[in-house]
């Protein structure tokens, strides 16, 4: 079947004989978390906790921290036009970047 062979292939790759050779023998215990500070171990510290407060607030550190290791893509780019054609009459850039262009005009 398809998925045996999909097994298979996973079985013989390198990186899943690393990761099973780390796993703790059956009935051991199992150490999961990050770096001191990391979302990874804020979400393991919430997880652990039994009072509701220290969840909250390891929660909200993980939370935080995601927020700050988000990746950003600037949507809009502060640069106004710096060309333009002499017979383009009445543009006036805006600091907004939210052009009105029912004052332009062609004047050709």
């Amino acid at each position: 079947m398809a998925l045996d062979a999909l097994l298979d292939a996973i079985e013989r790759l390198p990186a899943f004989h690393r990761v099973l050779n780390t796993l703790p023998s059956p009935g051991d215990r199992l150490i999961a978390g990050g770096l001191p500070g990391s979302a990874d171990a804020a979400m393991v510290a919430a997880l652990a906790s039994s009072d509701e407060a220290t969840q909250q607030t390891e929660w909200s550190k993980a939370q935080d921290q995601i927020v700050a290791d988000m990746p950003s893509v600037p949507i809009v780019s502060g640069k106004t036009p710096a060309a333009g054609q002499v017979y383009v009459k009445g543009f006036t850039p805006s600091p907004t970047l939210l052009e009105l262009f029912t004052n332009v005009w062609l004047d050709k």
